[in-house]
């Protein structure tokens, strides 16, 4: 399913719990066509130009992957520079909601049939923390992990190093890609600030 690309994650954070990073890939978009697979361990975030495209994978069971398929043909910009950014949050905990695994991701992006970015120790995509999202929080409960606690503006560490993970047992999606569109609000009912 994937021709080049090697699951990775980030070498400081192999056993962390409720964690996010962010890989990042720059290209060139000369071509036709172009693709994205990708899954990962608990959920991602699909990220073009700015633009939320995706999240996923589809849940599987313990030690198989659902990978995704995304046409990107019209996300990208022809002949200019194109961010991809995929957001992958793993929890690192055992949930009814999702099965304790290895935290990765694997992903490659595909013009025109030739592969132009892919995740490896060598790969493409840089990665780094979200800081913002607060690792120490509460869980729910056993059936799902923990409560998202954000501190914002967004920060980021340093460039992590990564490593490569084993194969992964990858199967393709079987439910339909949900449709992420954008509804703007019809009007603002009140705005504030609150100081805790």
């Amino acid at each position: 399913m994937f021709k080049n690309a090697k699951p990775v994650w980030a070498k400081d954070y192999k056993n962390e719990k409720n964690i996010m990073l962010e890989f990042t890939a720059n290209m060139d978009f000369i071509g036709e066509n172009a693709k994205i697979k990708l899954t990962a361990d608990a959920l991602y975030r699909l990220i073009v130009n700015g633009n939320i495209v995706a999240h996923g994978p589809q849940r599987a069971g313990k030690g198989f992957y659902r990978t995704d398929e995304i046409d990107l043909t019209h996300k990208l910009i022809a002949g200019k520079q194109n961010e991809i950014k995929i957001q992958v949050l793993t929890y690192g905990l055992v949930s009814f909601e999702y099965v304790l695994q290895p935290a990765f991701l694997l992903a490659e992006v595909e013009v025109d049939d030739k592969i132009v970015l892919k995740t490896a120790k060598d790969g493409d995509f840089t990665a780094k923390r979200i800081l913002s999202k607060v690792q120490a929080t509460e869980r729910y409960s056993f059936q799902r992990p923990c409560i998202e606690v954000w501190n914002l503006p967004l920060e980021y560490s340093e460039n992590l190093e990564l490593f490569e993970l084993g194969e992964k047992a990858v199967k393709p999606r079987t439910a339909p890609q949900p449709e992420l569109k954008v509804k703007p609000f019809d009007k603002l009912i009140a705005k504030g600030k609150m100081n805790i």
